[in-house]
């Protein structure tokens, strides 16, 4: 008696999934590493914050406090924000690059924001942006990393901690040749192609056909 085989297993078809899954998961890391890599060096923009608004654009000690306050209360105000676009964007792949282009244009203008009504406006989209790209990435590397166990998340979180330091050690460097607004052209420059980078990122942050509440 012939002993029966289940020849899908070996199949053409589930060979070419088998593979074109592997390059996905390769891609996604590739191109997630990249990102978050970029984009917390981006975020080290934020230690230049308080010397931009005292030395260049010449603003009160009051005033830059109502800045630092206006830019932390958005962290309160992005979940119902995300709630409501989630309503209507079903891929959170899309908002987060929106949201790194956003930033990128925010750190490159900020500079240049003498008025410091435009100079509220400007760090509180900033403020929002960062603080939205900073935890869709979480999201993002739980995605990732969620089948390989905790090591490979905190690898994919050193990188975070490596793009901070590396764009940190950079701009210390210039500061000797550059100016400070020139310099928020780095960190403009890092989200940006942050957001070039989330446009290739093969990983998806989970989608579902409804959103499903932060409560």
């Amino acid at each position: 008696m012939i002993e029966q085989t289940d020849s899908s297993i070996d199949s053409p078809r589930n060979l070419n999934s088998e593979e074109t899954l592997t390059t996905h998961n390769k891609s996604a890391w590739v191109f997630s590493g990249i990102m978050m890599f970029l984009t917390f060096g981006g975020l080290s923009v934020v230690q230049y914050s308080t010397l931009l608004f005292e030395h260049d654009l010449n603003f009160s000690k009051a005033w830059i406090g109502t800045l630092l306050m206006c830019s932390s209360l958005m962290s309160i105000a992005l979940p119902f924000l995300l709630q409501i676009i989630g309503k209507w964007v079903k891929n959170p792949n899309i908002i987060l690059t929106v949201l790194l282009f956003i930033a990128s244009i925010s750190v490159a203008i900020l500079p240049f924001a003498s008025h410091p009504w435009v100079a509220l406006l400007v760090y509180c989209i900033l403020g929002l942006a960062k603080f939205g790209t900073s935890n869709m990435q979480i999201t993002n590397a739980l995605s990732i990393t969620k089948s390989k166990g905790h090591s490979s998340f905190l690898m994919m979180r050193s990188i975070w901690t490596l793009g901070f330091a590396v764009f940190c050690l950079v701009s210390m460097i210039l500061s000797d040749y550059l100016k400070l607004p020139q310099m928020y052209w780095l960190f403009a420059g890092a989200y940006f192609l942050g957001g070039i980078a989330s446009l290739f990122n093969q990983s998806v942050i989970p989608k579902q056909k409804e959103f499903v509440p932060l409560k």
